[in-house]
């Protein structure tokens, strides 16, 4: 915080611990603070249920996988109900809604959306009824939109570049996301 740096949440930590660590690193910030970045695991489907059900091999998977290493975090954090608490996940109704009460708790931020599902066209769905429910009722928290590295294209070919082991699982992807759109959203502060 003295250094001017900003804080990440972790998508497995509850709101209450994430808003402890934001009121302690404002104590000590001689500055206002960069952007705080909140990850969390995403899952939209039409149906709540539905998604509970899409979402739930991802999050078993993943909860199973933290849960075999030590973090000098409680194991229960990784509990399936602790991960889909934490999670954004439900019908698109219910996942604007829970990107609103984060809002409410943590106030500005950004969010970054990862992905609940093993399947490529389940994901892009996901993130595709989100946006289209979220478009309305989110951009009134939003200010501004800054560039990326171009289109989706572009912004895969820059990570590739970056990390060539990753060419191997997204070769020829860069094309198929050619049409993803060359914004992202930045919260304004307040």
């Amino acid at each position: 915080a003295r250094h001017g740096y900003g804080l990440m949440g972790a998508s497995a930590a509850p709101v209450a611990r994430l808003r402890t660590a934001l009121d302690r690193f404002a104590s000590l910030a001689p500055v206002a603070p960069q952007p705080f970045i909140v990850a969390r695991y995403l899952l939209c489907a039409e149906q709540h249920t539905a998604a509970r059900a899409e979402a739930m091999p991802f999050i078993r998977d993943f909860g199973a996988n933290m849960r075999s290493v030590t973090f000098g975090q409680d194991a229960g954090a990784f509990t399936d109900d602790s991960l889909l608490a934490n999670a954004i996940v439900g019908d698109p109704a219910a996942c604007v809604d829970q990107c609103l009460a984060l809002q409410a708790e943590l106030g500005p931020h950004i969010l970054l959306l990862k992905p609940a599902s093993y399947d490529p066209q389940t994901n892009r769905r996901s993130l595709t009824l989100f946006a289209e429910a979220s478009a309305q009722p989110l951009d009134d928290l939003w200010e501004c939109r800054a560039p990326v590295y171009g289109n989706g294209a572009e912004a895969l070919r820059h990570l590739v570049g970056r990390q060539p082991s990753l060419s191997r699982n997204i070769a020829g992807q860069a094309e198929a996301h050619s049409d993803l759109p060359n914004t992202c959203r930045v919260p304004q502060a307040s």
